[in-house]
């Protein structure tokens, strides 16, 4: 476990693991702005700045390299130092910019940024996207530093928002119980795990909220099959997993178990209580399914509901409990779809285990195989 710590410290997983990424367009006269906005900008290090400067190549035609530019920024800030357009024939290409990354990205992250006392160069069309404004009759330092703290927040808010990134997931798991007792009364509760790292805590926070807060979750677990079978044994997942874990197989198949019958166990308390409690109109059956995988997953896998969702790696040289955990939200609707799907075609082709409430354990149950492959 030290050697993957080492080099995860290596390989810098413990650095920040989203960035937006920016592009600063200008004049040439306007460089010198530019330059300062991105030095503003990256203050946080939590944004990645490159001015148009850096992006152009002698080999490359300017629009060839412009083009190409659109597909690798996720928002683009526009400087504007003209008084007149007449009086500053570059003011054109600015726009000419402007319009390109409003068409690709779109006019809420293509951001205008100009000297408040010339607003009334722009075409009116471009009324309703986002600007931000400076002076260089004042301080021109101070203001433009705090026209940059006001930009940086709004690109970082949509990506906070929509899609957050923590450094190491054993460190952020209070974020998905922040999500449980956050999620609606009847959610679905959609996991992959190769075990439960952190079984027990996981198992008593799921019964404090189905007994005491009145939760009425649907569980859908996957689980990593531990037993392929003779024909399957050239596709052993479970021994890649536990490669770099300083695991043995015994213990890990130990845990697997541990995982399945804690939660048989959950099903059982549970409904114990719900019966004692007589509540009306709630079904007194807790809806847990547990199903082993044989496909290869990407990691940790947590949908709570349709209002958040968690994302773990499966690294090579470390467990993903060492690895980042990603939050996504249904607003950010690629990310979510893809993964949702991941998940949809696992389940469908998945191991069901059997089991009732009044066993500790559970048996194989073969669900019908479809092939997914796309």
């Amino acid at each position: 476990m030290e050697k993957c710590k080492q080099d995860e410290e290596k390989k810098g997983i413990n650095s920040q693991f989203w960035k937006p990424k920016v592009f600063i367009g200008s004049s040439s006269e306007g460089r010198k702005i530019a330059n300062m906005v991105k030095g503003y900008l990256e203050e946080e290090q939590k944004i990645e700045v490159v001015v148009w400067d850096k992006v152009f190549k002698i080999t490359e035609t300017y629009i060839e390299r412009l083009s190409k530019a659109l597909e690798e920024f996720d928002f683009a800030i526009l400087v504007f130092i003209a008084k007149k357009a007449e009086e500053h024939p570059a003011l054109e290409n600015v726009l000419f910019e402007l319009g390109l990354f409003m068409g690709r990205l779109g006019r809420h992250k293509a951001i205008m940024l100009y000297e408040k006392e010339h607003r009334d160069i722009f075409p009116s069309d471009l009324g309703g996207i986002h600007t931000a404004t400076f002076s260089s009759a004042e301080n021109l330092e101070e203001n433009l530093k705090n026209s940059c703290n006001e930009i940086r927040d709004y690109i970082l808010d949509p990506y906070e928002d929509e899609i957050s990134a923590f450094k190491v997931w054993k460190k952020s798991c209070h974020h998905i119980y922040e999500a449980l007792k956050k999620a609606p009364q009847d959610a679905t509760i959609r996991i992959i795990q190769t075990w439960f790292p952190d079984l027990e805590d996981f198992i008593e926070e799921l019964r404090m909220l189905l007994t005491k807060k009145n939760k009425r979750f649907k569980f859908q677990i996957l689980l990593i099959n531990h037993d392929p079978g003779k024909k399957d044994e050239h596709f052993d997942l479970l021994k890649a997993r536990i490669r770099c874990r300083k695991e043995t197989r015994e213990s890990a198949v130990k845990k697997i178990t541990d995982s399945i019958a804690q939660f048989v166990d959950l099903k059982k308390n549970v409904e114990n209580v719900w019966k004692k409690s007589k509540a009306e109109n709630n079904s007194l059956n807790l809806d847990l399914e547990i199903r082993q995988y044989d496909f290869l997953p990407f990691g940790p896998y947590y949908q709570i509901g349709d209002k958040e969702m968690f994302v773990g790696f499966y690294l090579n040289y470390c467990s993903s409990v060492n690895a980042p955990m990603v939050k996504i939200l249904p607003t950010a609707k690629t990310a979510w779809d893809r993964f949702e799907n991941h998940f949809n075609i696992g389940w469908e082709s998945s191991t069901k285990i059997a089991f009732s409430s009044n066993s500790t354990g559970g048996k194989k149950e073969k669900t019908e195989e479809k092939d997914h492959r796309q």
